[in-house]
């Protein structure tokens, strides 16, 4: 089990939450203030949303990022909950004839640290699936909860390299290898399938933003400047557990 602690002075206040059924964790709020570009001052917390979108011919699919959640013990330290570790979130949205997008229609799929590191792994050599089951909501069809496991439409994901650099994202819900399945709970009720072709630089893009989120995901890099700030306050006040020993002692 991953577990990294680290002991913190008082910051400025960070949060993360979001709006949604599916997230509390979707957008950032910082405790600073913040001018925008027509040097209006928009308050002391500001929240952003980081998101890239790829628009496909009858769908678009947008990358977002789930971010971990922390506690905070009686003794000031700070730790990783292991019940809401980070995700990379796909989302996948229909497009309509007249260009606009079926929102409400969206089927999500999210991804893990260690996921995201099979992924990253795995293309553009090789295809990449994973799935998830959800049960019927409150014993529905009146089955035990593994049998009404077993018989729920599995969410898949389907990531398949293609000719010329592109790569396929498709998500669907499927019993027994057919697809188009409703599922149970969840996804807005939406079968699918849902698909989008990714072209080479847009690609990139996304694989680079994956990488350079896995850090945060874990809550390696929130704990990592947590530490340091705390060492180089204690460090300011003359304490601290290398203020009195020879470094060479921790080598």
């Amino acid at each position: 089990m991953f577990m990294c602690k680290a002991q913190i002075p008082r910051i400025r206040q960070f949060v993360s939450t979001c709006t949604g059924p599916q997230s509390s964790r979707c957008f950032s709020s910082y405790g600073n203030s913040y001018a925008g570009g027509d040097g209006k001052n928009y308050g002391e917390s500001v929240r952003s949303y980081p998101q890239y979108t790829v628009f496909g011919e009858n769908c678009l699919l947008s990358l977002k990022i789930l971010l971990p959640s922390f506690r905070i013990s009686r003794n000031n330290v700070l730790s990783l909950d292991n019940s809401k570790k980070g995700r990379i979130l796909l989302e996948f949205v229909p497009r309509l004839a007249d260009g606009t997008t079926a929102r409400d229609q969206h089927i999500r799929f999210g991804l893990s640290a260690e996921e995201v590191g099979l992924l990253l792994d795995q293309l553009p050599s090789h295809e990449v699936e994973l799935s998830r089951r959800s049960p019927p909501p409150n014993g529905e069809l009146g089955l035990s909860a593994s049998a009404s496991l077993s018989s729920a439409p599995a969410k898949v994901l389907r990531i398949t390299p293609g000719e010329g650099g592109t790569t396929t994202y498709c998500i669907d819900h499927e019993t027994d290898g057919v697809g188009g399945q409703i599922p149970f709970s969840g996804s807005n009720n939406v079968a699918g399938p849902l698909e989008v072709t990714v072209h080479l630089g847009e690609h990139i893009v996304m694989t680079e933003i994956m990488r350079s989120s896995i850090p945060t995901l874990v809550g390696w890099t929130a704990m990592l400047d947590a530490a340091e700030l705390k060492n180089m306050e204690d460090a300011k006040a003359g304490v601290g557990k290398y203020a009195d020993k020879p470094f060479d002692n921790y080598n």
